[in-house]
């Protein structure tokens, strides 16, 4: 009897290990027809996401060629944005990361990274069909249109999420009420470098995308992540 239940765990902790495997090899592949736009990639990106989520476009063939940030400011009621008083949230996260590789900085700083990602780009996911609809596949320009809208929505879902907690947690420093600050300004700021050639004498070209004003979110954190 023991020596069963000792063989069928073997056998579960091995068919765990295949299958995570075959599943994080089959994500970080280039777009193929395996994965664009058929059931077994969506059933992919649900076992991925969030937490095995990864990104291979650090490197070649197309790597990361910008930096995109996110501005914030935290508003009272009727209050608008203010050209000077934008703060940004991600950057400091990026300066404690290199200040310490060993930290959870640079995993955290993905959750707000990708979707401001999948907001200005087409994600990586779809793009594989934004290709055939470039090439004139109507069938793949209406589904790739309602993917893109239905990623951009989850996408400003989780910044206006990340923006609500900076702000809320901004009041809660400075011992204000929280109906002080009730709604957020959001604003994408793509930072494209000079070329490596041009690096000592060129300039970063900067571009901004208002993505408005919104109510703030009431996030409750896990129990886990709550101080004592």
């Amino acid at each position: 009897m023991k020596a069963t239940l000792v063989l069928i765990l073997k056998i579960a902790a091995l068919t765990v290990f295949v299958n995570h495997f075959v599943q994080t090899a089959l994500y970080v592949m280039p777009s193929n027809v395996l994965k664009d736009g058929t059931t077994l990639g969506q059933v992919n990106s649900a076992y991925m996401r969030p937490y095995f989520d990864q990104v291979w476009t650090l490197f070649a063939p197309t790597p990361v060629g910008t930096d995109t940030l996110l501005l914030v400011q935290c508003l009272p009621a009727q209050a608008k944005p203010r050209p000077g008083e934008w703060v940004d949230v991600l950057s400091p996260v990026w300066k404690a990361n290199q200040q310490n590789r060993l930290s959870a900085y640079d995993r955290f700083s993905r959750t707000i990274e990708n979707p401001l990602r999948d907001i200005v780009q087409v994600p990586l996911f779809l793009v594989g069909i934004t290709k055939k609809c470039t090439d004139g596949d109507q069938a793949a320009c209406a589904l790739a249109k309602k993917k893109r809208d239905e990623a951009k929505t989850k996408a400003l879902k989780a910044v206006q999420n990340a923006a609500s907690v900076y702000c809320i947690n901004r009041q809660r420093e400075a011992h204000l009420p929280f109906e002080q600050v009730s709604r957020i300004a959001l604003r994408i700021r793509v930072v494209t470098p000079p070329a490596w050639r041009e690096r000592a004498t060129g300039h970063s070209t900067v571009q901004d995308y208002d993505l408005g004003i919104h109510d703030t979110a009431r996030v409750t954190s896990p129990l886990i992540y709550r101080g004592a």
